[in-house]
C-alpha cells in the first residue's frame, strides 16, 4: 500500500521511541488541544486489552527518519497511551501498532496529514464545543495564503475542505455563530 506515493507498512513500536513530527509539535506549542479537553477525557481506566483497543480504533500515523519515529496523526491516542504508560512505567516495554511511511514526506504533505487529523478532532470529533475556541485552534493552526482574506481561502484549508471557502459556510456546516467563530 501506498500513502502520498510512499510505501506504508505496519509496525509495532513502544512509546518512547516515537516523537512528535516537527511540525505537528510546532502546532501543538502554539495551540495545544488537549489543554482544552476535559482532563477527564484524556484519563484512561481501561485494561490492557482496551489500550489495543484504543491503538487500533484511534490510529498511530507516522514516518521513519533516520532510524527515529515520527508521528503525524493519533495525537491524541498517543497522548492517551503515553499518559497511561508513563503512570505504569511501561513507556519501553509495551509495544503499540504504528502504520509508518517508509521515508519522511515532504514539509507540505506532512503539514496536510497533521491538520487533517487535528481538525477531524476538532470539527468532526467535538472535543471542543466552544465556537470562540475552534476559530481559535484554525486561525493558529492554518497559514493564511497572502492573498486569501482568511484561513478559508488557503491553499492548506482548501486542500482538506474544498467546499468551505468561506466563515459563513463553515459555521453553518458546524451549526454555529459566525460572530464567535
Amino acid at each position: 500500500m501506498k500513502l502520498y506515493g510512499i510505501n506504508v507498512k505496519q509496525v509495532y513500536q513502544p512509546l518512547d521511541k516515537i516523537c512528535l513530527d516537527e511540525e505537528l509539535a510546532a502546532l501543538v506549542r502554539k495551540a495545544n488541544p488537549v489543554a482544552s479537553t476535559k482532563t477527564a477525557s484524556m484519563l484512561f481506566e481501561g485494561g490492557e486489552d482496551n489500550l489495543d483497543l484504543l491503538a487500533y480504533q484511534s490510529p498511530l500515523l507516522g514516518y521513519i527518519y533516520q532510524r527515529q519515529y515520527y508521528l503525524l496523526s493519533g495525537f491524541f491516542t498517543h497522548t492517551k497511551l503515553l499518559s497511561f504508560a508513563v503512570k505504569r512505567g511501561e513507556e519501553s516495554v509495551r509495544r503499540y501498532p504504528i502504520t509508518l511511511l517508509e521515508k519522511q514526506p515532504e514539509r507540505k504533505v506532512r503539514r496536510r496529514i497533521i491538520l487533517h487529523a487535528l481538525t477531524q478532532s476538532l470539527l468532526n470529533e467535538g472535543f471542543v464545543t466552544s465556537a470562540t475556541a475552534i476559530g481559535e485552534f484554525l486561525n493558529i493552526w492554518f497559514e493564511k495564503d497572502p492573498q486569501a482574506r482568511s484561513i478559508y481561502q488557503s491553499a492548506e484549508w482548501r486542500d482538506i475542505y474544498p467546499k468551505l471557502t468561506t466563515k459563513e459556510k463553515v459555521s453553518e456546516w458546524l451549526h454555529i455563530s459566525k460572530k464567535q467563530l
